[in-house]
């Protein structure tokens, strides 16, 4: 399916040129690119003069590169929030297969601090859908360092190394957290799988081309951290804030309420949207320029609330 969609840097600059923006490539040490959305960094030089910076991590189950739509909405995004800087990084996909794709997120946020030195407080990690599920599992990695990936060392606003950092936010939209859809205790699959664009079926595909034949674990799909007590001990001091959107319509939403519920037994500022007649990751689809999106719209009113 990767050789019938473009690839991330090919969707880059299609828009890039269509939108005139000029474009803005971070290349990382281990050679993973990065885009920055639209104006790169506003007001200034360089990405602290953003007032906040959003890493962006792009869903498509592992297996698809992000489509035309994820990069026009978080163009969109750009749009609508001038300081605010959004960067999409183009991590691996299957035929890689996890933790690779941990190891690069993690990598991301190191380069967003350390190189940029971006502080904490004006970075928001965010993700639909696979995105969403990668995002997790980089929080988890805060808290808990895998054991196969560098722990993360953290700076403050003065750009000194200290123990307890705190992110501004963790945005998940759609996030996948769970690779068991039709589980008994979600009856929301049964309800909403004729509405939704996706099923168990490709669920079940990519979820194991992502996992190459290892068991799921509670970075590679979060929702298994409910029965790791205490997995989330900590998350409070390492983000402000959590929000999370789901579509009603959409056959993950039972999984994506327990998940904040999980969330929110460690973290006292934990929201979920479930936005009426949306499936899933709806702000990512293409849409009139006239037509009300909740999710689309709550997810700038949220970033506007935090930068």
């Amino acid at each position: 399916m990767q050789n019938l969609m473009p690839s991330c840097a090919s969707a880059y600059h299609t828009l890039q040129t269509t939108r005139s923006f000029p474009p803005r490539i971070e290349s990382l040490p281990s050679g993973l690119q990065c885009y920055w959305m639209g104006s790169a960094f506003p007001s200034g030089p360089d990405a602290t003069a953003a007032k906040g910076v959003v890493i962006w991590f792009c869903g498509g189950g592992y297996n698809i590169p992000p489509s035309m739509q994820h990069l026009r909405f978080l163009t969109h995004i750009r749009e609508q929030l001038p300081d605010v800087a959004v960067l999409v990084p183009a991590y691996s996909l299957a035929p890689a297969t996890y933790p690779q794709q941990l190891k690069e997120g993690v990598e991301v946020l190191r380069y967003v601090l350390h190189t940029l030195r971006v502080a904490p407080s004006k970075i928001c990690v965010a993700g639909d859908s696979a995105g969403g599920n990668l995002a997790l599992g980089v929080l988890s990695h805060v808290l808990h360092p895998h054991r196969e990936i560098e722990p993360l060392r953290w700076i403050d606003e003065r750009m000194e190394y200290v123990d307890s950092p705190k992110l501004d936010s963790l945005l998940l939209m759609s996030p996948w957290c769970s690779f068991n859809m039709k589980a008994k205790m979600d009856p929301m699959y049964n309800q909403n799988k004729e509405k939704d664009l996706v099923d168990d079926r490709i669920g079940k595909k990519w979820s194991s081309a992502f996992l190459g034949g290892r068991e799921g674990d509670a970075y590679s799909e979060p929702l298994r951290t409910r029965d790791e007590k205490g997995w989330w001990d900590g998350l409070s001091g390492s983000v402000d804030r959590v929000w999370l959107s789901a579509g009603e319509e959409e056959v993950l939403l039972g999984s994506i309420q327990e998940m904040k519920e999980v969330l929110a037994e460690s973290h006292p500022k934990v929201e979920l949207l479930s936005a009426p007649g949306e499936w899933h990751e709806n702000a990512c689809q293409e849409k009139p320029p006239d037509e009300v999106g909740i999710s689309r719209d709550a997810t700038v009113e949220f970033l506007s609330g935090r930068f």
